[in-house]
């Protein structure tokens, strides 16, 4: 099974203010285990690819826990012990943030990122109507 995640510091409703204030790398951790726990009657038994666009996490998931970030590392051993525990067995894989469309866009909904661009559907209309005339 491939579980797609991602995080979003500025997501609305999806953190308490505590956990607002947390490194993103705990943040995308934090992500990963609440997927899981969401789905543990579809993962129990099986072995699930964490597909995750933070390579932090992607590392210390497939180490089993890093020295750099302390908290980090103890939510991995957490995160690891629930899924043995649950008979869930994981390994990690790193995807570029590009390709990580949906799980991105959905931990971004509502934001406008700089990097990203729509028309304004009046305006996308205009130019349609406008090709489809000539």
């Amino acid at each position: 099974m491939l579980l797609f995640t991602d995080a979003s510091k500025s997501a609305k409703g999806k953190w308490s203010p505590k956990e607002k204030s947390f490194h993103i790398n705990v943040l995308e951790l934090l992500a990963v285990q609440r997927a899981c726990l969401e789905f543990v009657h579809l993962l129990r038994g099986n072995t699930v690819a964490l597909m995750c666009d933070n390579a932090t996490v992607v590392g210390y998931v497939k180490k089993q826990g890093g020295l750099k970030l302390k908290e980090l590392c103890s939510l991995t051993t957490e995160f690891l012990e629930w899924a043995s525990e649950e008979q869930v067995e994981v390994t990690a894989m790193f995807i570029p943030g590009k390709r990580n469309v949906l799980p991105d866009g959905l931990s971004r909904m509502g934001q406008v990122v700089g990097s990203e661009w729509s028309l304004h559907p009046e305006v996308a209309q205009t130019v349609i109507l406008k090709g489809v005339r000539q």
